[in-house]
């Protein structure tokens, strides 16, 4: 079982602007034949708006499969950070989805992060017993309404349901 998220950001981005690869530095470069039992692949994008893209995929040992990235934006926007990360070991499979707030004001939570709610809300109903706590630390840099979830692969569809619907609520 394959994932689709890098393939799924990368059309629906590219289907709204012009996207630019962006060279990757050298010590990346180096890290793609690091190991024979490792694959990395990472690109950079930029876009309007956009200051970069990242899509990462890793394999490691033929077992574990790794999907994760960041979108963040111009300097002089500042609608949240984009971040995914999905791992699958075996069958369990570990999700993350999260819009990064900028500010703390409460209008632009409202704006920005407010909207989440539903789609938070959605996902707790399709997918049981996704991740209910997190370390405090990390709640700062949280929009309240991220998809955290440690399961099976089995719910892999309804997690990329629920990956489309943030994604096109964070590009809206």
């Amino acid at each position: 079982m394959g994932f689709k998220f890098n393939h799924i950001i990368f059309n629906s981005l590219s289907e709204r602007m012009k996207l630019e690869e962006i060279p990757l530095p050298e010590d990346i470069k180096n890290k793609d034949s690091f190991d024979k039992e490792r694959s990395i692949n990472v690109k950079l994008y930029k876009g309007e708006k956009i200051e970069k893209i990242m899509l990462a995929e890793m394999l490691t040992s033929g077992s574990v499969d790794n999907h994760f990235g960041l979108v963040y934006p111009e300097e002089s926007y500042d609608f949240p950070v984009f971040e995914f990360y999905f791992g699958l070991v075996g069958e369990g499979l570990i999700a993350v989805i999260e819009l990064h707030p900028l500010r703390k004001e409460k209008s632009y939570r409202e704006k920005y992060t407010s909207p989440l709610k539903k789609l938070y809300q959605e996902a707790q109903k399709k997918i049981p017993d996704p991740m209910q706590s997190l370390p405090e630390w990390i709640e700062e840099f949280l929009s309240e309404y991220g998809f955290f979830m440690i399961s099976t692969d089995q719910h892999l569809p309804k997690i990329e349901e629920t990956f489309k619907s943030y994604l096109e609520l964070w590009i809206a």
